[in-house]
Parts: C-alpha cells; structure tokens; sequence
C-alpha cells in the first residue's frame, strides 16, 4: 500500500512500516487525549511543565501524533522523509506490549 493508504490504517489503530525497512521498527498513531490535572504529574515530563499545567486547574488536551517503535524505544512525534512517501508499506501483523504509557494512548479501532 502506498503511504496515504498506511496513514490511514495507522489512524485506525493499525500499526505499520515500510516493506522493505527494519522489521523490527514499526509506526502507530498516538490518539489525541485530555488529561485531569490530578494526573499530570504522573506523566513522563520534566517537572517544571507538570507543575504548572497542574496549576491550571483543567484537563490538559494533548493533540494526536505519529510514533516509531525503534530499538526498544518509543520514539513520538515521527515525520516521514521523502523516501518515506514514496515507500511501499504494510500493515504489522504481529501482537505487540507497549511500555503502560502507550499502551493507553495508542490509537484504537473502536475510535
């Protein structure tokens, strides 16, 4: 599939990667979410911007965005390089455990 139509799985909760790249790295969607300030503070920021958002007294919106599992690691916040949009990709179809932060927040399909 091209990478518009990868995006669009990837959205919907499916994680992908490029047909011919590392098969141990792959991409899904970090859902958009709001966050109590209580809860805040148990995210893994640096302190200074978990005190003051949990100063605001309001749900924090946090937006949706593209992570890479890479080397045991998430890595958010991925953009695609041109070789990227011109890739061929696939859909992962193997059972993955995220680290509990992101086991949360990943995209899901009833979403």
């Amino acid at each position: 599939m091209n990478y518009s139509e990868a995006v669009s799985k990837a959205i919907s909760g499916e994680l992908i990667r490029k047909k011919e790249g590392n098969k141990d790295e792959f991409l899904f969607y970090k859902k958009e979410n709001k966050v109590s300030t209580d809860k805040i503070k148990e995210l893994p920021i640096d302190i200074k911007p978990a005190s003051f958002l949990s100063e605001l007294k309001r749900d924090i919106s946090f937006s949706g965005f593209f992570c890479m599992w890479k080397e045991g690691k998430v890595h958010c916040g991925w953009r695609p390089t041109e070789k990227d949009l011109e890739a061929e990709w696939e859909v992962v179809s193997v059972e993955v455990t995220f680290p509990t932060i992101c086991k949360i927040n990943v995209a899901s399909k009833e979403s």
